[in-house]
């Protein structure tokens, strides 16, 4: 593998026409892709899960976020679909 280096603000411009787009949780992508978007995040201080879409999010321990509106406390806004208490929640990766 050779590297190739990119500006900071460049990555991060790509970062975020990934996580925009309309593609981005929609099933378009597999599971090495969503790893290599998390790996991106890293690199650039972002929350990983930023970097991770829905479909994807239970297969990653992250922080229990509640969702945003009424009585959404007890859903995790990354989609995770599990309790606030799992162990998934436990610990950021």
């Amino acid at each position: 593998m050779t590297t190739t280096p990119i500006a900071t603000e460049d990555l991060r411009c790509l970062f975020d026409i990934v996580t925009n787009s309309m593609d981005f949780g929609s099933g378009f992508l597999d599971r090495e892709e969503a790893d290599l978007i998390r790996r991106v995040a890293v690199l650039l201080g972002v929350d990983p899960m930023e970097g991770t879409p829905t479909e994807f999010a239970q297969w990653y321990p992250h922080a229990f976020a509640p969702a945003a509106g009424k009585n959404r406390s007890e859903v995790c806004k990354w989609g995770c679909r599990k309790p606030a208490d799992d162990a998934i929640h436990s610990a950021m990766a």
